[in-house]
């Protein structure tokens, strides 16, 4: 029997590099991982741009759930819920040294039942 219960992990823990990124997490085959936290503490003198980007396995499509200037000497926590599928991930920029990002999530097993809406359709709204 698999236990499947939602408990959290960190999946990225990084200390940022001048206008770098983090290593990447992408979820494995035969799960689906709920991205549900990102926190960031910058104990530099000079503010920093700091964003969590989520993209698909093709990398056709990527998005910002988080997009932050933290001030000097500053924290900040996110709670929220991005679903990745197989073959997702998620990394962190950020355009200064030394700011310490952590995210966190549950990587569950089971892959994706149903595949994600990927094109437009013709409007289905009644008028």
């Amino acid at each position: 029997m698999v236990d499947n219960t939602a408990r959290s992990q960190c999946l990225i823990q990084w200390d940022s590099v001048a206008s770098g990124f983090s290593g990447r997490f992408t979820c494995p085959d035969g799960h689906i991982t709920l991205v549900k936290a990102f926190t960031i503490y910058n104990p530099t003198l000079t503010e920093a741009n700091v964003s969590l980007i989520v993209q698909n396995a093709g990398f056709g499509v990527g998005v910002y759930p988080v997009r932050e200037v933290l001030a000097s000497l500053a924290a900040k926590h996110f709670d929220f819920w991005v679903v990745l599928n197989p073959g997702d991930s998620c990394i962190i920029a950020c355009d200064i040294d030394g700011v310490g990002c952590w995210v966190s999530g549950a990587v569950l097993v089971g892959g994706n039942r149903f595949p994600p809406a990927t094109r437009a359709e013709a409007d289905q709204v009644p008028r």
